[in-house]
């Protein structure tokens, strides 16, 4: 066990934690756990690279972790009814893309997607917007959200674009 693979567990254990206390109205609680949940995304990375520790089991379980944690918050958002409406298009939109990309991932395992400085960045906003809708629904805050979902297909089509050797 490395200290990079203990970041992406403690990702994992966090997401229930934030998902109550989104459906129990706590806001402010869910988005400090979720930024901390979001600060292991970022942290586990770099630990791996720069103490050595990438790992196999590091690289499959980073980007479930980030599946894990980011879907449930938004279920919990839209349980919660802070995502409804038309704001359940930019939900519905970043669900889509992680299937399929994770499924593309998963069925050609022989190839490889690395993750690309716009999927970071996709990545970031995410997080700075599901930290802002623990709030509520804000206009920033859903603006961030469908910004994300944009970034998010975005991605996900350059991904398709990579895995199909489109220039």
């Amino acid at each position: 066990m490395t200290l990079a693979t203990g970041l992406t567990l403690a990702r994992i254990a966090l997401t229930l934690p934030v998902v109550l206390a989104i459906l129990f109205g706590f806001g402010l609680l869910a988005a400090i756990l979720l930024g901390m949940a979001a600060l292991t995304d970022f942290a586990d990375g770099w630990v791996a690279r720069t103490r050595n520790q990438v790992t196999p089991i590091g690289a499959v379980l980073d980007p479930i972790a980030d599946k894990i944690l980011n879907l449930s918050v938004m279920v919990g958002l839209v349980a919660a009814g802070t995502l409804s409406g038309p704001h359940l298009i930019p939900v519905f939109a970043i669900v889509f893309r992680e299937l399929f990309i994770s499924g593309l991932r998963e069925g050609g395992a022989q190839i490889k997607l690395p993750v690309t400085a716009l999927a970071k960045v996709k990545t970031t906003v995410q997080f700075i917007a599901l930290v802002a809708l623990c709030f509520g629904p804000s206009v920033i805050a859903l603006g961030l959200f469908w910004l994300a979902a944009v970034l998010t297909l975005w991605t996900g089509a350059d991904y398709m674009r990579r895995w199909l050797n489109i220039e």
